[in-house]
């Protein structure tokens, strides 16, 4: 068995291929590979580009399925979910907002193009700050329930795979 566990979305889509193939060619015969990665479809909007500056790609199910079968004959997508506190949690911390994405970033980007340089030192201060405040509010708010939760309370689900936390795939050489 092969474990990759939230590498793939790190890997250039030009590459990805080559990887998996890497994966299959020093597997075993009935080997298995045993692969997670984040779910596109809680972490980002239509048209939105992964925001963690790593992800090459993000992959939805279907995506993720899609780009498997090239290389594997044999490919089960599951989702991992979990109590409704933990998914609450979770998509608190990776739901982004369409007001940030399509209209304040982009502005953002427009203003530093185009304002002098003691403008954008300015408007950087104040989204740092921001930015700060928010994070704070966060842990405060729940790194205390973050540890009330056991293994017990996530579970592997196939019919709901849009709503999953991370997706899981097993294939088979």
């Amino acid at each position: 068995m092969i474990i990759s566990f939230q590498v793939i979305e790190h890997i250039d889509p030009s590459q990805t291929i080559a990887f998996l193939k890497e994966i299959k060619r020093v597997l075993k015969p009935c080997g298995k590979l045993l692969l997670t990665t984040p779910n596109k479809k809680i972490r980002l909007l239509p048209f939105q580009k992964p925001w963690n500056k790593y992800h090459k790609k993000e992959y939805s199910a279907k995506e993720l399925r899609k780009i498997l079968r090239q290389v594997f004959p044999n490919v089960l997508i599951m989702g991992l979910r979990g109590k409704e506190e933990i998914e609450k949690i979770e998509l608190s911390r990776v739901r982004q907002s369409p007001w940030e994405v399509y209209i304040k970033r982009p502005l953002f980007q427009l203003l530093k193009w185009t304002l002098p340089k003691q403008a954008i030192g300015f408007l950087k201060a104040c989204k740092g700050s921001t930015y700060s405040i928010k994070r704070s509010e966060l842990n405060e708010n729940h790194d205390a329930k973050v540890f009330s939760f056991s293994l017990e309370d996530f579970y592997l689900d196939t019919s709901h795979l849009d709503k999953s936390l991370d997706l899981v795939a097993i294939c088979e050489n």
